[in-house]
């Protein structure tokens, strides 16, 4: 057997800060508005809190099991282009802070922080990764992503620290289903080896467990980790089931905090066994005068669109494949099976599983770190300003004057064209006279309509205005 071939389309700056490994932090007060495309869904596909918000940081969380499971079983999906490999080991993290998006109430939690994630994904396997399905259609290859162990505070105002070696790339895609649009059934999940095995002795990361196929019972209570928004990892103990699906076991809703940016994020049940994954939600802030707020909805609320993913049927369909996962399937790897497995095979044991690594592939192996740049080098372009969060190709592209994206936008000419765009959302700007300075917000609908949210979802697949960060569906939240 074989996995997809990695190219195969499966479904998606600042102030320097030390804390740990660096991320760009945005400066708000500095000029520079986007270029005409279809607003992130950043600023579309918005957070929904039921009752209180439960999120919380991960050191925060008084559960050590929690907190393990956040550091150790939990990815995020980042792309290469906001990662940086300084020759000090540590990765440093180049992305808009979450106030860079939208122009957000006071009092909106988590503002100052970076906002690289587009997903989220488990740890299942030495080598093996559950995420959502739709997650990986954002991009044209998986090896197009990254894939992040530690993204999350190891204490106020600490982020990580997150080295080389806690970063993976994707050799190919192992199994995945999406159910298609009005086919009755809400089935999202993908499993992805990743370069090499993620448990090597002293690495500190485990596979979490997955249920057993079940029925989960409504009101039943259930803990999502993951990354909302796109920010460090979060961990949200409040959530309840509402609908089991009893009848089907594709997919369940509960009462998560959940935002845009962490689908793919686990759903643990009482037993800290991987239940399912996040897969999809609705468009949830609200215009609070000229600024957003976060919906809230009674914490008793019988009625819910958040939607996770059973992880049973996933681990079905591996099994079902042949796939060689000793712990998943009782199934061991063996040396002609077509799959290099991770922890038990290398170019060295088993060549035909394992060719030698090809500089070139979009595939980062260990044994390229230092030597292949084209695949394991700094893929933000060098000539983009650190400080740039905005897309890279936006910057001095000759066209829109880009505001607010962290180092000013060439194309403004110092400030003598006025505005185009806002930030990293692509929000339109009201222009101000040249050399004013000003980038008023023209707000745009936001009401999370069914028709809106399809053009909205039609852009990003066309012009992946966000670059995988959600789908306008809220196809990518999660926590």
């Amino acid at each position: 057997m074989s996995l997809t071939p990695p190219g195969t389309a499966s479904r998606r700056s600042p102030v320097v800060g030390r804390v740990g490994p660096v991320f760009l932090v945005a400066f708000s007060s500095l000029l520079a508005c986007g270029p005409s495309a279809p607003p992130s869904p950043a600023a579309v596909a918005e957070p929904l809190v039921y009752g209180a918000d439960d999120r919380r940081e991960v050191f925060e969380c008084p559960d050590a099991r929690l907190r393990e499971l956040a550091t150790a079983s939990t990815a995020a999906l980042i792309e290469p282009s906001e990662l940086r490999f300084p020759a000090s080991g540590m990765v440093e993290f180049h992305s808009a802070t979450l106030s860079e998006w939208d122009d957000y109430c006071e009092g909106t939690p988590f503002l100052d922080e970076p906002t690289s994630a587009s997903c989220a994904g488990v740890l299942i396997d030495d080598d093996l990764l559950l995420t959502a399905d739709h997650c990986l259609r954002m991009v044209s290859s998986c090896r197009d992503l990254a894939f992040v162990f530690g993204y999350a505070y190891s204490e106020r105002s600490v982020l990580g620290p997150v080295t080389r070696a806690d970063v993976f790339g994707c050799r190919g895609v192992a199994v995945s289903s999406l159910s298609a649009d009005g086919s009755g059934k809400r089935v999202d999940f993908a499993i992805v080896q990743l370069d090499r095995s993620a448990t090597a002795s002293g690495s500190g990361r485990a596979p979490a467990r997955v249920a057993a196929a079940r029925a989960l019972d409504a009101g039943e209570p259930v803990t999502i980790v993951g990354h909302p928004s796109g920010l460090p990892a979060k961990i949200d103990e409040g959530a309840k089931v509402v609908d089991p699906h009893a009848n089907v076991l594709d997919a369940f809703t509960m009462t998560s905090d959940t935002f845009h940016g962490s689908s793919g994020s686990p759903v643990y049940d009482s037993t800290d066994s991987v239940i399912g994954v996040f897969s999809e939600g609705t468009a949830d802030f609200v215009d609070r005068g000229s600024c957003r707020a976060v919906r809230t909805l009674p914490g008793d609320a019988g009625l819910s669109n958040e939607w996770a993913t059973y992880a049973a049927p996933a681990v079905a369909a591996l099994c079902a494949a042949g796939f060689p996962s000793l712990r998943l399937c009782g199934i061991a790897a063996r040396c002609g099976d077509d799959i290099c497995t991770g922890g038990v095979e290398d170019h060295q044991t088993c060549a035909r599983d394992c060719p030698a690594p090809v500089c070139g592939d979009h595939l980062c192996e260990e044994a390229e770190w230092s030597s292949c740049p084209a695949d394991c080098g700094d893929l933000r372009p060098a000539t983009l300003p650190d400080a740039w969060f905005c897309e890279p190709a936006w910057y001095g592209s000759g066209g829109d004057c880009n505001c607010r994206c962290g180092a000013p936008d060439p194309d403004c000419n110092g400030g003598a064209r006025a505005c185009n765009r806002y930030g990293p959302g692509a929000l339109e700007a009201k222009t101000g006279s040249p050399g004013s300075g000003s980038c008023a917000l023209r707000r745009l609908s936001r009401s999370g309509g069914a028709a809106e949210i399809a053009l909205l979802l039609a852009g990003l697949a066309l012009a992946r205005a966000r670059r995988g960060r959600a789908s306008a569906t809220h196809r990518a939240r999660g926590c």
